[in-house]
């Protein structure tokens, strides 16, 4: 079969299945500057990306219910992405917060992608993209339950 797993073939994660910061792209030229793309901050981290950088938190103060901010906002990369698969900290109404979570997570890694590799300026509200996906997630799912039950 031959190449690499799926997982592994976008230019933002290397090899090793790590997310390529600013930093590592400069390393293997890449980019031409080692900084961050948006902020003041030199060096970039995962959490920077996915939780810290200002534009996904201005998201995440949307999404999350405020008096579980604090809960929300803490933690280490793999203690803040398990957390987040196990705890409800949404504020949406949307009845799965790790969906919610889990294309938040992917908005913000594609919208991070689109931003190093082109030009285009993102035009719709990414909360509003945010929650037409899960509602279209959650409706594709019920629908496939609803099928499974029409063909007993």
């Amino acid at each position: 079969m031959g190449g690499s797993p799926a997982h592994l073939d976008s230019p933002m994660v290397d090899g090793y299945g790590k997310l390529q910061t600013n930093g590592l792209r400069f390393h293997k030229r890449l980019t031409k500057n080692p900084c961050l793309l948006d902020c003041a901050q030199t060096k970039e981290y995962m959490l920077h990306v996915f939780r810290d950088c200002w534009r996904a938190r201005t998201i995440w103060e949307r999404l999350v219910d405020q008096d579980k901010w604090v809960g929300f906002s803490q933690g280490s990369s793999e203690n803040w992405f398990l957390r987040n698969l196990e705890a409800d900290f949404n504020s949406q109404g949307v009845t799965r917060w790790r969906l919610l979570f889990g294309v938040t997570v992917w908005q913000l890694l594609r919208r991070r992608i689109d931003r190093c590799f082109n030009t285009e300026v993102f035009g719709r509200d990414p909360v509003g993209v945010i929650l037409d996906y899960v509602l279209e997630v959650e409706l594709a799912f019920l629908n496939n339950k609803n099928l499974g039950r029409d063909s007993t």
